[in-house]
């Protein structure tokens, strides 16, 4: 930025009252040639740095946001996003932004400030147009204006009758009558529209009939949306309201300093059988008929194989409108503002695209930004990359993927940095981590992790940053070289979805949808693995390829700049004439065809037995270049074998075992590789490239050198050996006017000098530690009272909360209870039997999305998370049981889509035995229930079993759940190990028992007041406990003050299990002479690290390898050594949980213990050099 460019103009370019003119041009549309991206290499435009996904989840301040984005900007950051949001829900009990701030004169206040930072570090700052989401509703807006705007879809009903008859209808919007056949099929050239009249009455003709009933009703989509996505009014109405209150305030800065929005709606079309007043219309403008005749079609199937035809105009209307009334009228809006618009749909399976998004793809080409919501470490698999970067290659735009989302507080910067390299590895060129919060209050964010600066990494974030501005800036350039083409079968999915809209169990699609899906990801994974490079083509595309033929070469598919030596079908029901045609021709002129399984009979045009479809792959299949692997057990085995048989491999990478990612791209005529180690250990590989030639360079993202590398050539192959160092990924340039390749550099010539400590370990930056945890011994029998602390073996302990009543957790055993309907309350009940008194017992519950309980008619109180999916609550219920017959009634409201229950518990009772209750088939549920259904004595005989959840739909819910906790005896034993922290001079103990007894390495000792002095060298306390619920009031709390001598070893052994920050490792070396190079090399280190050489900094690093040149900082003489080591986020939210206080781990539950791990461990080594 100019630094003429004084504070006060930028406020009032903010404020409209004179133009910005920061920017010279739109970033996100630049393209740059190879000598261009050479020069920019090292700094790249700021645009290409990640992107925050900054959640405003909390009452608005305008200096607090000023000051996160500049904190932002400090690391290399944009500030991003901005994104409206509750907490989950307006009622929670946790912070929100409250909903009248959206869009007020606070918001753009907040939003200009922020905005203001954002630019005088030359980045940026969007927004999202929604509060929560999906977009387009304005939260409750644009219903409240116009309540006709409500997401409607069809419900239906079916009547059987036989002609000549009267039939009286009931009430319908209208009815379709259809005849069948002696083999009772629908026969659809019979099919008729029954108008709704006010006699009601039909007359059906001889035969047999089935009346098809349609009325509309309210349902939100498949992700919640309550408006009505295929009525093109809705952008009339959400447009005005979320989009051009930023025009009004900030109209010199769009597409500029605001350069583009965040549209955060995963796909939500509308719910099954979705309906608008303009569907039909739509539908007859498209395909000349009306479409209300052909819905029985969607359903079942019928005698001539029409039904085929009906699903696919169905979905092929319903994207239609969908891309040009929703998301693609938001893009053009914002285009013409200067401005790109970020897709964010769901991608996970072809299934879930047809019931949310409709066309995938059709949708992406939509949008100016396609993107993709990478959650947890979803970036380690290509599958749901690959389809949004083959729309941006061949669209030429940038590729947005949002990063690590619901990772967890135990993400790692090890997972940041394998996270960049495999979304460049897959095209990404936008990242946005998820996220930032506005809300503090860390232990309430409903999505964790938080990126932000309590985290230890935050102050080396610019590392990660400026390593994603330099790999996403190269990989925008130039296009992918990909030799492969898969064609994608959503169009099969959709031909094949009767039971996405019958709907009545959660087996809604058939086995060959399913083995359709499975062998299509299949490919993706094994072809990537393979680094047999690839891109995706749907129908459209596929249409758009010309078939090229050379002499002495190959037949080519050339799709735009992109040309394709090899198509892979996988299993396909359906098939389009044209594209049929075009997979003829290319298998006629000699070009490689592989076949992962069963070809098409059927064709949009003609339906379920379509001849010219049959005849032309009845040739496919016998065509001398198509490799037919459908009859293969594992087709996708075989697929890259017979691939690199059939052309030459670009790029073969020989290696030991461990992920290796490799992506090519040519930027004019030069080939640049991206090379990704994935595994933590140095490796070695050997790189055979048959496009590269000229000069070899590692254009190295870490630190914006570029240095030459060393290779041959070997049969017209470059070839290179390269050593990879840990999780080390760069670009692999060849410079084509340097012929050239590089000779190999000499070594250097090293000595190693082992650095044993002594080592001194202090705080830097705190003097107390808190400790809520501890390695536990727990049990009933009497002999453990008698174990003294010399004889613990900690090997039998496991860790434990030590604040409140002792919690023991357990794995989740419990059978998800399924609930089929939306907006539907169902009824469970569960009768049991106890013989003895119960000492104790408690229950996990979860449900979606209500449930209230009751036990022997008792109701209990509803728990902090009884309306929310995030968390089961956990009800002590022993006061509630009785000896003999017991009932556990529960009733549940759902609402979105399907619904389940499940509940795990157990019953400790006085002899010792200890009972489990978890929910299963014995349960009973029903749909309806009479008067006191609560109760004991009611007749529950004709209720059905409980319906079990599908294996996915169990998974899914019970992974998101922390561990259910188990009834323990009130009179259980403990005993408490806890490792002393470094320099510790006293400890306090809150709320101590009486009657517990302490040892400190071995000896009694009398703990006053709940404090105790400590000396210096103090290494263990043991603490015994009369029983389990006598832990402490709150976490004990160590006075660290001192320095102390320590060997290296993990910070769980030295009490730090609930602490976050850094220590402080010192030691001293002495050199005989001052070395031409020194590298100090720190060994094993979790999780980063930052190194003084006699007082001098010599690096900071985030990931492995944690080696440093210190070369400059070493002297003759004596030499101090300071590294300073930080750990995560996890431990201080372990802290939060063990004191009740964390809402939400993750999606995984409770980490194993090993995530709350820390420290140096080494060997560290100074490694001397000489040339």
């Amino acid at each position: 930025m100019n630094p003429l460019f004084s504070r006060a103009a930028l406020l009032l370019c903010l404020l409209g009252i004179l133009p910005y003119r920061g920017f010279s041009a739109q970033e996100w549309q630049k393209k740059y040639t190879a000598v261009e991206t050479r020069a920019h290499f090292h700094q790249p435009p700021r645009w290409f740095a990640p992107h925050a996904f900054w959640f405003w989840d909390a009452p608005l301040n305008v200096d607090s946001a000023a000051s996160m984005a500049q904190e932002m900007t400090r690391q290399g950051l944009n500030p991003g996003y901005a994104h409206p949001r509750h907490s989950g829900d307006l009622s929670s009990r946790y912070p929100s932004l409250p909903l009248e701030q959206w869009l007020s004169p606070l918001w753009f206040a907040s939003f200009g400030a922020a905005l203001q930072k954002a630019a005088e570090a030359g980045m940026t700052l969007g927004y999202c147009d929604e509060y929560w989401w999906p977009s387009g509703q304005a939260f409750d807006r644009v219903l409240k204006a116009h309540p006709e705007l409500e997401a409607k879809s069809l419900q239906w009903s079916r009547m059987e009758v036989t002609g000549p008859m009267e039939v009286s209808l009931p009430p319908a919007a209208f009815y379709v009558a259809g005849k069948r056949d002696n083999q009772n099929r629908l026969l659809s050239e019979t099919l008729m529209l029954i108008e709704q009249n006010a006699n009601a009455t039909w007359h059906a003709p001889a035969g047999r009939w089935t009346l098809y009933g349609y009325s509309t009703y309210h349902h939100p989509g498949a992700d919640g949306g309550r408006v009505n996505y295929l009525d093109p009014k809705l952008m009339e109405v959400f447009i005005p309201i979320a989009h051009q209150p930023y025009a009004d305030h900030f109209p010199d800065h769009l597409g500029k300093t605001i350069p583009g929005v965040f549209v955060d709606n995963e796909g939500d079309y509308g719910w099954k059988m979705a309906w608008s007043d303009y569907l039909p219309k739509r539908y007859q403008e498209i395909k000349g008929r009306d479409l209300r005749l052909w819905l029985p079609l969607l359903t079942e199937k019928d005698a001539e194989g029409l039904w085929v035809k009906a699903r696919y105009d169905w979905f092929d209307v319903v994207s239609d409108i969908y891309e040009k009334h929703y998301i693609g009228r938001m893009s053009d809006w914002l285009a013409k503002k200067g401005m790109y618009c970020i897709s964010n749909l769901w991608e996970e399976s072809l299934m879930l695209q047809t019931r949310a998004v409709g066309d995938f793809m059709r949708m992406q080409r939509s949008v100016t930004m396609p993107g993709t919501d990478c959650l947890e470490m979803k970036s380690q698999q290509v599958h749901d990359f690959k389809e949004t970067q083959s729309v941006c290659e061949f669209e030429d735009r940038p590729a947005m993927s949002e990063l690590m989302g619901v990772a967890g507080w135990e993400q790692t910067p090890k997972q940041m940095k394998m996270t960049l390299n495999s979304v460049t590895a897959w095209g990404v060129t936008h990242t946005v981590p998820h996220g930032i919060n506005l809300n503090r209050r860390l232990e309430t964010i409903p999505y964790p992790a938080d990126w932000f600066t309590e985290n230890p990494y935050w102050r080396y974030l610019h590392l990660w940053t400026d390593f994603a501005r330099r790999a996403s800036f190269v990989n925008r350039q130039g296009r992918l070289v990909a030799d492969i083409l898969l064609f994608n079968p959503l169009e099969s999915v959709w031909a094949l979805s009767e039971g996405y809209f019958t709907g009545d169990t959660d087996h809604e699609w058939p086995d060959q949808v399913l083995h359709i899906d499975q062998t299509y990801s299949a490919a993706m994974e094994a072809l990537s693995q393979a680094h047999l490079d690839f891109l995706i083509a749907d129908a459209f595309y596929l249409n758009q390829a010309t078939v090229q033929t050379k002499t002495r070469q190959k037949p080519v598919l050339r799709i735009g700049e992109h040309t394709f030596s090899v198509l892979v079908l996988p299993p396909l029901f359906i098939l389009s004439r044209s594209c049929a045609e075009k997979i003829a021709a290319f298998g006629r002129a000699g070009g490689v065809i592989v076949l992962l399984g069963e070809l098409p009979a059927a064709s949009p045009e003609i339906g379920a037995y379509d001849p010219v479809i049959q005849e032309k792959m009845k040739n496919l299949r016998s065509s001398p270049t198509v490799i037919n692997l459908a009859e293969e057990p594992n087709p996708c085995g075989r697929l890259t074998r017979a691939v690199s048989r059939t052309i030459e491999p670009d790029v073969i990478a020989t290696s030991d075992e461990g992920p290796l990612l490799v992506a090519h791209r040519k930027i004019d005529g030069s080939h640049f590789y991206w090379i990704a180690n994935q595994v933590d250990k140095t490796r070695y590989v050997r790189l055979s490239l048959r496009d590269a030639s000229g000069g070899a360079e590692i254009w190295d993202c870490e630190s914006g050198a570029i240095t030459p590398a060393a290779g041959a050539r070997e049969k017209n192959r470059s070839i290179l050996q390269l050593k990879l160092e840990p999780l080390q990924a760069f670009w692999l340039a060849f410079d084509r006017r340097t012929k050239k390749i590089s000779p190999a550099s000499k070594p250097f010539t090293a000595s190693t000098i082992p650095v044993t400590g002594p080592w001194q370990l202090s705080f830097p930056e705190t003097d107390t530690v808190q400790v809520s945890s501890a390695i536990t011994l727990i049990s009933q029998e009497p002999h453990v009272a008698d174990i003294l602390p010399p004889a613990f073996n900690i090997n039998q302990g496991m860790r434990r909360s030590i604040v409140g009543p002792t919690r023991v957790y357990d794995r989740w055993h419990a059978t998800l209870l399924y609930i089929p309907d939306p907006e539907s309350r169902w009824f469970f009940r569960y009768r049991f039997t106890l013989k003895d008194r119960v000492e104790s017992a408690l229950v996990n519950i979860n449900a979606d999305n209500r449930v209230h309980f009751w036990v022997n008619g008792i109701a209990v109180y509803p728990g902090a998370h009884a309306d929310q999916l995030a968390d089961a609550d956990v009800h002590t219920i022993d006061m509630l049981l009785k000896k003999g017959e017991n009932i556990i009634a529960v009733q549940v409201d759902n609402r979105l889509g399907h619904g389940y229950l499940v509940m795990q518990g157990t019953i400790q009772m006085a002899n010792g035995e200890c009972i489990d209750i978890q929910t299963d088939e014995t349960w009973r549920q029903n749909r309806t229930a009479a008067v006191g259904w609560q109760e004991l004595n009611f007749n529950d005989s004709a209720w059905p079993a409980a319906q079990k959840a599908s294996k996915e739909i169990q998974q899914a819910g019970l992974s998101s759940l922390r561990h259910p906790q188990r009834a323990i005896a009130k009179n259980a034993r403990l005993i408490w190990s806890i490792p002393v922290p470094p320099g510790a001079t006293e400890v306090t103990m809150p709320g101590l028992s009486s009657s517990a007894q302490v040892w400190l390495d071995g000896q009694m000792v009398k703990v006053e007041n709940n404090r105790l002095e400590l000396p210096g060298e103090a290494k263990k306390l043991i603490i015994r406990l009369p029983g389990a619920g006598s832990g402490l009031s709150d976490a004990m709390k160590f006075i660290c003050p001192n320095s102390t001598t320590r060997d290296l070893d993990s910070w769980q052994n030295m009490g730090l299990s609930r602490f976050t920050g850094f220590i402080d490792y010192q030691t001293e070396i002495t050199l005989a002479n001052k070395p031409v190079q020194a590298v100090l090399d720190l060994g094993r280190v979790l999780h980063m690290a930052e190194v003084w050489i006699n007082g001098v900094k010599a690096g900071e690093r985030l990931w492995p390898p944690f080696r440093f040149d210190c070369s400059k900082a070493f002297l003759p003489g004596n030499n101090r050594i300071k590294v300073r080591v930080g750990n995560l986020m996890v431990n201080a939210m372990g802290l939060q949980d063990d004191l009740g206080k964390l809402r939400l781990w993750g999606w995984r539950g409770i980490p194993p213990d090993s995530c709350f791990d820390a420290g140096l461990f080494g060997p560290v080594q100074l490694q001397l050099g000489e040339k």
